[in-house]
Order: structure tokens, then sequence, then C-alpha cells
């Protein structure tokens, strides 16, 4: 049976530098990580990975585009509706 050992969010940051995934310190990685989990993120980077099998990331792979690929997929159906007016929830942040 395939068995993956807990890390910290912490070795989560460092295990996605080690990749080459670019995370500044405005990218609050260790807060996105701790609120949506490194896994739900892992949708988002998986496209920006070179090699999927070591998980090796292309060159100017950054976490702010995988941020941004969630917020979006996240907050698009909202803006669209069928009758063309916005029904984007006011409540919800998007920064």
């Amino acid at each position: 049976m395939f068995k993956k050992e807990a890390t910290t969010i912490k070795e989560q940051v460092e295990r996605l530098q080690q990749r080459g995934l670019e995370i500044s310190a405005d990218d609050q990685a260790e807060h996105h990580l701790k609120h949506i989990s490194y896994y739900r993120l892992g949708e988002y980077w998986y496209s920006m990975q070179s090699d999927k099998i070591a998980h090796i990331f292309k060159p100017n792979s950054r976490f702010s585009d995988v941020i941004a690929l969630y917020r979006f997929d996240l907050y698009y159906p909202f803006r669209v509706s069928t009758s063309g007016v916005s029904s984007y929830p006011k409540a919800l942040p998007l920064g």
C-alpha cells in the first residue's frame, strides 16, 4: 500500500521551493497551504511541472500564479450568469 509521511506546512513550502516553485515572502504560502491545503493546490500547479513523476517545476513557475488560478476557478462561476448580470457575491474576499 502507498504510504506518505505527514509533513508540516513549513516542510511543504521547502519541498515546493526545492522542486523549483518560486515562493516569495509576499505570497503568504504558509497561510494558503494551511487554509486551502497542499493537495488541493496541487491541482493548480500540476500544469506548471516539467516532470510530473519527480514533481519538478518548469522555470518561472510561481506560487502567486497558483493562487491566482485557484481564486479564478473558485470565484469565476459567481461572476458569470446566463443573464449577463454579475452575480458575484460582494462578501467573498479576493485578496
